[in-house]
This record gives structure tokens, C-alpha cells and sequence, in this order.
């Protein structure tokens, strides 16, 4: 039963990503093959903090919450996150 779940939600994700239509536009996801990409957060919903973090749901909230996500290639989802948290500090700082 586990393979035949994970071939399910693994084919799901796979349908979604071609279909999806917010893509980042940066030089690194622009032409990158869909294989190479990843689902990140552009906006929070319920599973932005960590709650219940299973791959059938995510695969919901990605399709519930289609423009708070953005696909993106690895390395820019990584320089995202770090920009934001370089933000965040300097916010926190200002305080």
C-alpha cells in the first residue's frame, strides 16, 4: 500500500508542477526542467510554520493555495530564504 501511495502523490506533484502557472522568472528557474524544481512559499498558509507537513498535504495546500507558492529551482528558493532572513535581522535591529 506505501508504494502505492507514494507512486500516487509522487505523479500528482509531478501533474502540478507541469501545469503550474507561478513560476519564478530569475535566470536560475527560468529554463530549468521541471524535474529540478520545488514548490516555495510566497505567502503564509496553514502549513508555512511547520504544521502537519506530510506530502498529501502539502500537495493540497499547493493546489487550495496555488498563488501563495512559487516554483523555483533549489538554489534560488535557498537565496530567497537567506534574503529574507538577512531582512528580518536588520528589521529586528532597527527596533
Amino acid at each position: 500500500m506505501t508504494n502505492e501511495a507514494n507512486r500516487w502523490i509522487k505523479q500528482a506533484f509531478h501533474d502540478l508542477k507541469a501545469s503550474f502557472p507561478y513560476r519564478c522568472r530569475c535566470r536560475f528557474c527560468k529554463n530549468a526542467p521541471i524535474g529540478k524544481l520545488e514548490f516555495s512559499h510566497e505567502r503564509a498558509t496553514a502549513l508555512s510554520h511547520g504544521a502537519k507537513r506530510g506530502r498529501k498535504e502539502k500537495y493540497y495546500d499547493i493546489k487550495n493555495h496555488p498563488k501563495s507558492y512559487r516554483l523555483r529551482t533549489r538554489r534560488c528558493h535557498l537565496l530567497r530564504k537567506a534574503a529574507q532572513h538577512k531582512r528580518f535581522i536588520r528589521e529586528a535591529q532597527q527596533r
